[in-house]
Formats: structure tokens, C-alpha cells, sequence
């Protein structure tokens, strides 16, 4: 259900159950994370959480979300899913896994996969979208299972929703700045990598440049840096 079309307050919403399988190191509590906090920034009310098994890298993991026009009163895991995200195409045939469990025709389901015929070959009735992730991450930070933002940015794609970060700067929170050097630069993009915020930038150069809108002064990227050409400033703001 696109979320434009079902503004919150206007009662015919409903809910949308949404359910993630990864394995751990892909992110996927990350991405449930990103479409719920998507969610929750246009005004809808939202549930999620993860369930883990054997907590180790690998292992497989599922994560659940609910979203809904009204308070949700629903609890536990979520067996008849709206919308699936399958982070690895392996986990289709691990029946401890079993990502398409309760799934029906009108279930969406977004994979991640660079493989054909993945309809055809498990037989299956719902709607599929395929998203190479993994070539994403691959060719913009160089590490295939940080899926997590290409994941949930696809899911916050079909839903409709965007998170409305552009009017709250949180740069604002910040009491040191970081403070990028170019003359000692060597474009190695840790810094880049390493932001939690999202907030580092490339230009067509490839220098790294900061949004000091909402950079909240972390300082990983000043962490990170090899070369230490980033260094801290104390900030000061204008009322």
C-alpha cells in the first residue's frame, strides 16, 4: 500500500507487515530500523524488533516491522507478512530460515540477488523486485554485506515513505567539529565509510566534504582518518 495515497489520521491505512531475513553482518536489523524510522517520521505508529538465534556472523536473523494508521496492539513474530526482504538469495532454501513462509499472492517481496529466474525456480506466486545490494555496497563503499541502507532505502522506495530529516539540524547538537584538511587528503574515503550519519559526501574529485547541517560532531570520521588530516574544532553557533 503506497503511503502517499493513505496519509496517517485518515483511518483507512490499516497495517503493514513487514518481515526481514538476513544473516548476521548484512544490517538487517539496521534496515527494519531505516523503514520504521521512515515510517515514524511521516506519523505513523511503529513496531519493530529483531529475533535472533545463534548470534554470530553468518548465522541467519529475522526482523520484523509493523506500521499502521492506529496504535499497534499486535505483538510477537509476524507469520502472514505484507512485505518480505530477503537480504540473501541462500536463505530461500534453508527451510530454519523459511522466508517465504506464509507468504500469498499479493505478498511483495524485495530480494536481494543478481540471479534470473529466481521466480520460476521456487515456484512463486508473490510479487518479486530484485535489487543487486550487493553490487551496490560492492561499488560505493568496497564491502558486499553492509546491505542494510540499500535494502531498507528499497522497502522505504515501494512504500511511499521518505524520511523528513531536511528540516531538523542536528548539527546544532554538536559541541566539537570535525574539520577536513584537502592540501594533506589522499581520498582513501574511510571517513566517508565510517560516518554513521551519512552525513560525508563525495564531490566529482572524490574529496570528501562534511554537511554541517546535521553532522552531530561523533568524530569517527577524526577516529578513522589514517592520515590524520581531519581535526576537531570547538564549536561555535549563533541563537
Amino acid at each position: 500500500m503506497d503511503a502517499k495515497k493513505y496519509p496517517p489520521g485518515t483511518g483507512v491505512f490499516g497495517m503493514i507487515r513487514i518481515r526481514f531475513h538476513g544473516r548476521g553482518g548484512h544490517g538487517i536489523k539496521t534496515a527494519s530500523r531505516i523503514v520504521g524510522t521512515a515510517a515514524f517520521s511521516e506519523g505513523y505508529h511503529v513496531q519493530d524488533f529483531p529475533l535472533y538465534g545463534a548470534e554470530r556472523r553468518g548465522a541467519p536473523i529475522t526482523a520484523y516491522t509493523r506500521i499502521a494508521d492506529e496504535t499497534i496492539l499486535e505483538r510477537g513474530i509476524i507469520a502472514d507478512p505484507d512485505v518480505v526482504i530477503i537480504a540473501d538469495d541462500s536463505l530461500i532454501e534453508d527451510p530454519m530460515a523459511n522466508p517465504l513462509g506464509g507468504i500469498g499472492p499479493s505478498t511483495l517481496i524485495v530480494i536481494n540477488t543478481n540471479k534470473p529466474g529466481i521466480q520460476e525456480r521456487f515456484a512463486i506466486t508473490a510479487r518479486i523486485h530484485s535489487i543487486d545490494a550487493t553490487g551496490l555496497s560492492l561499488g560505493i563503499i568496497g564491502k558486499a554485506g553492509a546491505v542494510s541502507a540499500a535494502l531498507g532505502g528499497a522497502a522505504c522506495r515501494i512504500l511511499g515513505f521518505i524520511p523528513n530529516i531536511t528540516g531538523r539540524q542536528t548539527g546544532r547538537w554538536r559541541i566539537f567539529k570535525p574539520v577536513i584538511h584537502y592540501d594533506k587528503c589522499n581520498k582513501c574515503w574511510l571517513c566517508f565509510v565510517w560516518c554513521p550519519e551519512g552525513v560525508i559526501s563525495l564531490d566529482d574529485s572524490e574529496y570528501p566534504h562534511i554537511d554541517y547541517d546535521h553532522c552531530k560532531g561523533c568524530l569517527i570520521c577524526y577516529e578513522e582518518c589514517p592520515t590524520k588530516v581531519i581535526t576537531i574544532e570547538r564549536e561555535v553557533t549563533a541563537w
